[in-house]
């Protein structure tokens, strides 16, 4: 008898071990580095629930953007183990794949004393998944995804006797002359602006690939493609819109002036990503969430929005491998993505099961989340220049996009300039 309750003991031991229940890593501390955004800072409304099942205590260092790649490579590069955890998106895969500083983690995932049984890799959107492998083997785990639709203020729209949303970005420049009335105290569109961080990039990226423009060209040179006719008509479109018909001190927008503008009604549209819904809908800050509007704005292809995939990696160097995959794992499964829902922490689930559930249908605007799946369906990957001299074209283009706002060089000039620059940095000079 007493043989048969040990033995009937240990199997209990082993299921929940498999199912979670046990706390095999209680007390591990774990960090997970992390872009700081006031969206990304939610994550910590997670961390209680995951002390509570598994132990673990995850704390976030979170690094301004401008900062982050540069404080991620030189804590990989040392080796020091100071992150359990890493977040990076598309345009840091170039560098950190390649560099044996990531653990593949298909060995993780194929361990069932490691990975709970309802995990369910399967269940994460191929696309997105797809986007987070390396030669064949699984990087990261993508816990957010986002595109780019437009915001637009109803109520303006109406004053302006505008019906129904742009269709195309040409249509949008034609709405922001329409829309914008300083005398009103309104302009007619904001986007990013500033160069800090290269932001003013990522805006100029979404007019871009909504007028046809690609890094990866069929019948040209790949990333040297800023001086193409589609990329100085769209640095023209831009420049044309922002001053004439933006707010004014444009230059300076980032995401919060952005935000801000559109939440206090000084703007009539805005161009910005799908995860910003919360944000400019918040009814503590925003005086206009009731009537504010979202359409997928179309392009030509199939290819026309921005795919920005964001994941969770685990460094080669990582002190607590297992207790880190364990609060990866929790953080990113079914129950605390639903979680996010419904507390309304998260706009981007990357699990098919979340975004098809009737939790997500009914928690957000339905006409956002049409907008969304729409962007979504369309996002193009290769948004951003996926090589390891990436980020320093961004920073080209940055500078570019800066003397054309200013009025330094022509929006052609600042162009022909960037991209005779990527053509040098290509050719390794």
């Amino acid at each position: 008898m007493k043989r048969l309750f040990l033995i009937l003991s240990v199997a209990m031991l082993a299921i929940v071990g498999v199912f979670g229940d046990a706390k095999p890593y209680a007390g591990t501390q774990v960090v997970f580095s992390c872009l700081d955004t006031s969206i990304y800072r939610k994550l910590e409304n997670l961390l209680p629930l995951l002390e509570q099942k598994t132990g673990i205590k995850l704390s976030f260092d979170f690094i301004p953007e401008n900062a982050y790649m540069t404080k991620l490579q030189v804590v990989l590069a040392a080796g020091s183990g100071e992150y359990d955890v890493m977040y990076a998106n598309n345009k840091m895969y170039p560098v950190l794949f390649p560099s044996g500083w990531i653990m593949p983690l298909d060995v993780y995932l194929k361990d069932t004393s490691l990975t709970n049984a309802d995990y369910d890799y399967a269940d994460f959107v191929p696309g997105i998944a797809q986007n987070v492998m390396y030669k064949g083997q699984i990087m990261g785990i993508p816990f957010g995804t986002e595109s780019n639709i437009l915001y637009y203020n109803k109520k303006l729209f109406a004053d302006n006797g505008l019906k129904v949303p742009p269709k195309t970005m040409a249509e949008v420049a034609e709405y922001a002359k329409k829309l914008n009335h300083p005398e009103k105290g309104y302009a007619g569109i904001a986007m990013l602006g500033t160069r800090e961080g290269n932001v003013n990039g990522y805006g100029w990226i979404m007019l871009w690939l909504g007028m046809g423009g690609s890094w990866v060209p069929a019948g040209k040179t790949p990333y040297a493609v800023l001086a193409n006719p589609e990329a100085i008509k769209a640095a023209e479109v831009w420049t044309d819109m922002l001053t004439k018909y933006g707010p004014k001190g444009i230059s300076n927008y980032g995401w919060n002036e952005l935000y801000l503008a559109m939440q206090q009604g000084k703007v009539a549209m805005v161009i910005a990503t799908t995860k910003d819904y919360p944000t400019f809908t918040d009814p503590t800050k925003s005086k206009i969430g009731d009537v504010m509007g979202y359409a997928c704005i179309k392009g030509p292809g199939d290819q026309y929005t921005v795919g920005n995939v964001g994941a969770w990696l685990m460094p080669s160097s990582g002190k607590n491998s297992k207790a880190a995959w364990a609060a990866l794992q929790f953080m990113t499964s079914k129950e605390a993505q639903t979680k996010q829902v419904v507390e309304k922490d998260s706009v981007d689930p990357t699990r098919k099961s979340v975004l098809d559930s009737k939790v997500f249908g009914g928690k957000y605007n339905a006409e956002w989340a049409a907008a969304s799946k729409e962007a979504f369906a369309h996002g193009n990957l290769e948004y951003t220049p996926l090589i390891a001299q990436g980020g320093q074209i961004r920073e080209y283009l940055a500078i570019a996009l800066s003397k054309s706002l200013s009025g330094q060089m022509t929006p052609e000039q600042a162009m022909e300039e960037a991209n005779a620059n990527v053509v040098k940095l290509l050719a390794g000079q």
